[in-house]
């Protein structure tokens, strides 16, 4: 499946990946970020089911980040990136 990303979470990936660069592991960072949502081209419906309609979430891997996508046609659409400690 394509995957896309919405304004906001390509903004978000941004930052993480700016916060990320002051750090020896920004690398890995943006590795395990990358390969989680890469992971939904194969497994669509990986994620848990969240309170919105037809939202989904995963934890990326070994990372406080949830990366929320929705399944829209033959795309995932991921709609947003957030840090374990931000609200929903």
């Amino acid at each position: 499946m394509r995957i896309r990303y919405t304004r906001r979470a390509l903004f978000q990936l941004d930052g993480i990946y700016d916060h990320a660069a002051g750090d020896n592991a920004a690398e890995e960072v943006i590795a395990a970020t990358q390969s989680s949502i890469e992971n939904l081209s194969s497994f669509p419906r990986l994620g848990r089911a969240t309170d919105e309609t037809d939202v989904y979430r995963i934890v990326a891997a070994r990372l406080p980040y949830r990366i929320f996508y929705r399944l829209q046609d033959q795309e995932i659409i991921i709609l947003r990136i957030l840090r374990g400690v931000q609200p929903d």
